[in-house]
């Protein structure tokens, strides 16, 4: 029986990268995924967040953060070789980043105040992309010293950030952060991470 070299390229990538997945797209080989994290911001919840909250039970409030380290396309492509243990840097070329989950992360204080809360990427001025849902996550008895927030909808962050890299000018995107719940008493300090499922393409001919 005769395997297609392409197959054969496929399946040797695959155990030599220890990869579990591996698929024909645009004429290349799409392997992946490799999973890694991403720090993206940091903030603070305080009474000043929550600027109508008189003796209100619930009150929401927004944070906005400039996201001005957000990685290009080129960083984040050796951050997925690093991460991947990957030794083809003149081959591997991202094909999409998707996003598993945002998680907050309290360094002081926690979120048992905090009874929902939304994220939103926003994209830099002259953007195509409408702001980003990011998913949100409910709970009636709060939260603990993590927040682990899934999408709605499939989010490609390669897209985001292709176009980020597109579009002159000093201007940052940004995160923002629609929190409701109870005033804390104390400023709930807290950063942010994402986590990415990411693939490559080889084009080997």
């Amino acid at each position: 029986m005769r395997w297609n070299r392409r197959w054969i390229f496929c399946v040797v990538t695959v155990f030599s990268l220890g990869i579990a997945g591996c698929g024909l797209k645009n004429g290349g080989i799409e392997f992946g995924p490799v999973s890694f994290s991403l720090p993206v911001a940091a903030g603070v919840f305080e009474e000043s967040v929550y600027p109508e909250a008189a003796a209100l039970p619930l009150a929401s409030g927004v944070v906005e953060m400039d996201l001005c380290t957000l990685p290009t396309e080129d960083e984040l492509t050796e951050v997925f070789r690093q991460a991947g243990e990957i030794d083809l840097s003149s081959f591997v070329e991202l094909s999409r980043v998707e996003l598993r989950r945002t998680v907050l992360h309290a360094s002081s204080g926690d979120f048992r105040d905090v009874k929902a809360i939304q994220v939103y990427f926003v994209p830099r001025y002259g953007s195509l992309f409408n702001t980003v849902n990011l998913g949100g996550a409910f709970s009636l008895t709060g939260f603990g010293d993590t927040i682990e927030i899934e999408p709605n909808n499939d989010v490609d962050l390669l897209e985001l950030i292709r176009e980020n890299d597109a579009i002159p000018g000093a201007d940052c995107p940004k995160l923002r952060v629609r929190v409701t719940g109870s005033v804390p008493d104390e400023a709930i300090v807290w950063d942010a991470q994402i986590d990415v499922d990411a693939y490559a393409l080889l084009d080997v001919f």
